[in-house]
C-alpha cells in the first residue's frame, strides 16, 4: 500500500477541537496511508473543470501531492479538453464519465443532479462502492446520496480560492455512508493545499459565509483601498500594486504571529496619529455592523440555497 507524503503544507482541525488541539497534516496523512489506498496509487476524477477545478489542480500539482497521472478531467467541452490537455500535460481528459471510486464535483449546483445519477449509473458497483466529494455550494450530502443510488459514500467539502496557491480553507463533512477513512482520505486531500477543518454539516453556511464569501470581501476592501489611493493623488499603478503587498505583507505577519488580532490592532493604534484617525471614522460608519450584517446575509443565503 502506497504512503502518502509526509509532508503536507495545511493543517487540518475539528469543530470539536481548539487551534492548539489540532491535528498536523503529517499526521494525518500517515494515519491515512494506514487505513485507504494512498493518493499515490488511485486515480481520481473531476467532473466539470471550472475555475474551482483549475484552483485545485493547481493546488494538488503545485504542493507535489497529487501527480498528473491520477487526475482525470472530464469536460464536455472539445475546445476545453485542448485547451486543458496544452495546460496540463500528462493528466487525462475524458468527454465521458470513467468508472474510478474516486470523483470529486465541480459543476454548477443547478447540473449536479443529472451528474449525479448518471454517475450512479456508469459505476460498477460489483467491484466497490462509490466515493464521491461535491462542492455544491447549498448542496445537502442526503439529496447527492439519494441521486448517487444506494451505497454511494458521499462527502461534502467547501474550499475557497486560496486553495490554488496552497494556503486555502475548506471544510468536510462526511455522509451517511462515510467511515473514518474517508473523512480521513478527504482531509488529506484538502490539507495538501491549505488549512482544512472537519464541520457538521449544519455549520457549512456559516463556514461559506464567512471563508467561501471572505475572499470576495477582502477584494472589495482592496479595491475601496485603491480607489481611496487614487483619490489622494497615488498612481493608479502604484496604488494597484501596493494595496496588494500591503494585504501580503500584513496577512504574513496575521498568521505567523502567536499575538491576537486585538493585540496586533492596539500595536499599530498610536494615540492621536493617523491609524486611529481613520478607525475613529470606520467605527463612526459602523463597520463592524456592516461586516456582521454581510455575514448574515451571506450565512441565510446559504441556508436558503440548501433549502431551495
Amino acid at each position: 500500500m502506497a504512503v502518502l507524503p509526509s509532508e503536507i503544507s495545511g493543517r487540518i482541525y475539528s469543530d470539536s477541537l481548539t487551534s492548539d488541539e489540532c491535528v498536523s497534516s503529517r499526521c494525518a496523512s500517515e494515519a491515512g496511508a494506514s487505513t485507504f489506498h494512498g493518493m499515490t496509487s488511485d486515480q481520481i476524477q473531476i467532473i466539470g473543470v471550472g475555475s474551482l477545478c483549475e484552483a485545485l489542480v493547481n493546488g494538488w500539482l503545485e504542493s507535489g501531492f497529487l501527480k498528473p497521472s491520477q487526475l482525470v478531467l472530464v469536460h464536455r467541452s472539445a475546445e476545453r479538453a485542448q485547451q486543458l490537455a496544452q495546460r496540463w500535460p500528462g493528466i487525462e481528459i475524458s468527454s465521458k464519465l470513467r468508472d474510478i471510486e474516486n470523483s470529486i464535483l465541480t459543476v454548477r449546483p443547478g447540473d449536479i443532479e443529472g451528474v449525479c445519477k448518471a454517475l450512479g449509473v456508469t459505476a460498477d458497483r460489483s467491484r466497490g462502492q462509490l466515493r464521491v466529494i461535491s462542492t455544491a455550494g447549498g448542496i445537502l450530502v442526503a439529496r447527492i446520496e439519494l441521486w448517487l443510488g444506494k451505497g454511494a459514500r458521499v462527502l461534502r467539502v467547501m474550499p475557497n480560492l486560496g486553495v490554488s496557491v496552497g494556503a486555502g480553507q475548506t471544510a468536510v463533512a462526511g455522509g451517511s455512508q462515510c467511515d473514518e477513512r474517508d473523512v480521513t482520505w478527504a482531509l488529506a486531500l484538502f490539507a495538501s493545499c491549505g488549512d482544512v477543518v472537519r464541520l457538521d454539516e449544519r455549520l457549512f453556511p456559516a463556514f461559506t459565509a464567512v471563508f467561501g464569501s471572505g475572499p470576495g470581501f477582502l477584494f472589495l476592501l482592496a479595491q475601496a483601498m485603491i480607489d481611496a489611493a487614487v483619490a489622494q493623488g497615488i498612481s493608479a499603478d502604484d496604488a494597484d500594486r501596493l494595496v496588494r503587498r500591503l494585504i501580503r505583507g500584513t496577512g504574513t505577519v496575521l498568521c505567523e504571529s502567536n499575538v491576537s488580532v486585538a493585540d496586533l490592532l492596539s500595536e499599530v493604534v498610536v494615540p492621536n496619529g493617523t491609524t486611529l484617525a481613520g478607525i475613529a471614522v470606520l467605527e463612526e460608519r459602523g463597520v463592524d455592523e456592516a461586516i456582521a450584517a454581510a455575514i448574515e446575509a451571506a450565512t441565510q443565503r446559504s441556508h436558503e440555497i440548501s433549502h431551495g
